[in-house]
């Protein structure tokens, strides 16, 4: 499954606890994020509401089914590989797209594809960044 399905699959579920149709509630949310109505959560915001929407399906349901994405921590493990790509392996991947990004049916382990425009970064590039 790609990320962007994953992440759809989240906005489903907040959408329906909202009352509101995916659609229109993923546009609202962008369309607020554009002109500054509401601002962007920092990963450690994110992990927390993420924990509790576990704990809530929890305690709906019982048996934790619809676990949804922990997105605060797929972005730290995108940034994190994406920086050992670039400062340590001197590789940068200029197409790295939610398209090229798959989520592993444990819903936590991402698998990273199309490396078709990659360049090498030398030593000496790498240390003025």
């Amino acid at each position: 499954e790609k990320l962007v399905d994953g992440v759809r699959r989240r906005v489903r579920a907040l959408a329906e606890h909202a009352g509101q149709d995916p659609d229109a509630y993923e546009a609202e949310h962008f369309e607020a994020l554009r002109t500054g109505r509401i601002k962007a959560r920092s990963v450690a915001t994110t992990r927390l509401r993420t924990m509790c929407w576990r704990w809530w399906r929890w305690l709906r349901y019982g048996d934790g089914r619809e676990e949804i994405l922990d997105l605060g921590e797929i972005m730290e493990t995108l940034m994190a590989v994406h920086g050992d790509q670039v400062f340590l392996h001197g590789v940068f991947n200029a197409d790295p797209h939610p398209g090229n990004i798959l989520l592993l049916r444990d819903g936590r382990t991402l698998g990273l594809i199309d490396f078709g425009q990659v360049q090498d970064l030398s030593v000496a590039f790498r240390g003025r960044l």
